[in-house]
Order: structure tokens, then sequence, then C-alpha cells
């Protein structure tokens, strides 16, 4: 899943929309930064990634605090993590760009490729940005790594600990 994120995040830096589309499925749905709702793969790409990744650069997915559940047979998983970028404003001025994802990956079996089905992205909540950044990254170094038990697998793609719920 890890690996799905970044390649996807160099598509997003190269502005490589054939590459990017390559990660996803042709019927995929999606929620956007400026998208209400996108119905396909197409309709990701002409409402959402072109206008945004023309005004955006150094992309980037905080893989450190990216956490992943993967079903036990390894062919659906669900990855969220927090994201940066250098954005512009409407007037060119730049901005700093600051949100959250979900990503729905599904495979058919596990020799296949991830193909993304579902995304979520959001801009962090006006005036929390650096807040809650750093208060997710301050909790995060205090917890050591932990494994338990249970019937669903867990996956904390950052540190490689699997844990078991």
């Amino acid at each position: 899943v890890s690996l799905w994120l970044a390649a996807w995040e160099k598509a997003i830096r190269d502005r490589d929309f054939s590459g990017g589309a390559e990660l996803f499925a042709e019927d995929a749905q999606g929620f956007g930064t400026i998208t209400f709702f996108t119905q396909s793969r197409d309709d990701l790409i002409s409402n959402q990634w072109r206008p945004v990744w023309s005004r955006t650069s150094e992309f980037t997915f905080d893989r450190d605090l990216m956490r992943a559940i993967v079903s036990k047979n390894q062919t659906v998983a669900t990855a969220i993590a927090p994201w940066t970028s250098n954005g512009k404003n409407p007037d060119g001025s730049p901005r700093i760009r600051q949100g959250r994802c979900t990503v729905v990956l599904q495979r058919e079996d596990t020799s296949e490729p991830w193909l993304c089905v579902h995304t979520h992205f959001s801009n962090w909540p006006s005036g929390a940005d650096e807040i809650i950044l750093a208060k997710m990254r301050e909790d995060e170094a205090a917890k050591p790594p932990q494994v338990s038990a249970g019937p669903k697998s867990r996956c904390d793609c950052s540190s490689g600990v699997s844990e078991s719920r």
C-alpha cells in the first residue's frame, strides 16, 4: 500500500496523468478538494487532477503518519494519510496546501497490482493545519509499536509493523 502511495505521489509531482491513471480502476469514484463527486477515472482526471496538479508542486504523502487496513486475503486495502504541497492562489501567489486523504484499493488476487477504486481528499480544516499536524506527530512519537491478536489485519506501513485486531 505504501508503494502504491509512493507511485501516485510521483505521478502527481511529475504531472503524469497517464501514469496516475494506470493506478486507478476505470470506474473509480471520489471526492476531491475542488470536486463535489466524481464518477469515473476520466472524471477524476478532468475535473480534479488537471486543474489541481497544474497549480501544485512538491506534493508529498506523510508516510510516517499513513495507516492502512488490509483484508485477510489481501485483495482490499484502505489507507489514510496526511499530505502537503505547494499551491497557487487564484491570483498566482504561492500558498502551502495541507490536507488528508483516504484511498480504497482493490485487486483480484495478490499477484495483481493494487488499483484505486475510491479517493477522498480534503484540505485541513481552516486554521488547524499546523496545530493538528504537530499534535499528530507528537502523539505518534510517544507511542510504542504494538501488536495484538484478532481477525482483522492492520499494517503500520511506515514502520513495517503489522497488527491484527
